[in-house]
């Protein structure tokens, strides 16, 4: 076999480009590839993976008792574990896996920070907080299992009578929050512009449109949806409203039309 010709260092500061530079599976592609650089980052790798192993963590095997076969409730949060599910199964979701595994690394510190934001969690949270609000933990079990639309549509006729009992709960136990949204609307609609909008005017629409929904002709009690979205501008006003039906105008929440059959999201404003 021939000797290889060794391949020459190309930068003047070789030596400390592989700190700057270098990751843990190799010798970063900015970097120098020369013979040193690459036994430098090939030696640096192999200390590095040493030391995690030397100061890894030891944790015991938490081996809960089954009841015929199998864990009838999450270790974590108790809820149910459907029947369906695999008899070793111990948690309900992929979240409360990693809170029990973090948990058990970490029996006395809470999170100091929110896992999907990155965000300080604020005051009054549990020790076995992951997230700082259910936003940003529904965000993440989305991210982390993702769904079809119709796999989300079956969930929701599932879940609607809970759901729909929990927010009629939440808004009698707080009444301020839903005043809160209706006077910050009420703000943003007078500084668009308002146009008042009679009864009269509100009826002639209806009519105009048979009392159906103006995005998908359902028939029934309907509701006024702004065009254009106050948060994106639009005026209240007459020219700005058609009538839909609740389902349709609280699916297409604060988007435009296109960016609504199109399934985009709105976008965020920027910090």
């Amino acid at each position: 076999m021939a000797n290889r010709t060794p391949r020459p260092c190309t930068p003047a500061n070789c030596g400390d480009l592989f700190v700057r530079c270098g990751t843990l599976s190799g010798y970063s592609a900015y970097g120098c590839r020369c013979d040193t650089c690459h036994s430098a980052a090939t030696d640096y790798n192999k200390a590095k993976r040493a030391e995690k192993k030397t100061n890894a963590t030891p944790v015991e095997k938490f081996n809960p008792p089954r009841v015929n076969g199998r864990y009838p409730n999450c270790l974590h949060c108790g809820a149910d574990i459907p029947e369906s599910a695999d008899p070793r199964t111990r948690w309900c979701s992929r979240n409360c896996k990693d809170s029990a595994a973090w948990r058990r690394q970490n029996p006395t510190n809470p999170v100091e920070r929110c896992a999907w934001c990155n965000v300080k969690m604020p005051k009054g949270k549990k020790p076995h907080a992951l997230y700082c609000s259910r936003k940003c933990k529904g965000a993440s079990y989305s991210y982390n299992n993702p769904a079809t639309a119709e796999e989300n549509r079956e969930r929701y006729i599932k879940e609607r009578d809970r759901r729909l009992q929990h927010a009629s709960d939440y808004q009698k136990t707080n009444p301020d929050v839903p005043r809160r949204a209706r006077n910050k609307r009420r703000a943003r609609a007078l500084k668009n512009g308002v146009h008042h909008i009679t009864r009269r005017d509100w009826r002639r629409m209806i009519r105009r449109y048979d009392n159906c929904c103006f995005y998908c002709g359902a028939s029934g009690r309907m509701t006024m949806d702004h065009v254009i979205p106050l948060t994106r501008g639009g005026k209240h006003s007459i020219g700005n409203v058609v009538p839909a039906c609740r389902s349709c105008n609280s699916s297409k929440r604060s988007r435009t039309i296109v960016e609504w059959r199109h399934g985009r999201s709105a976008p965020r404003k920027a910090a």
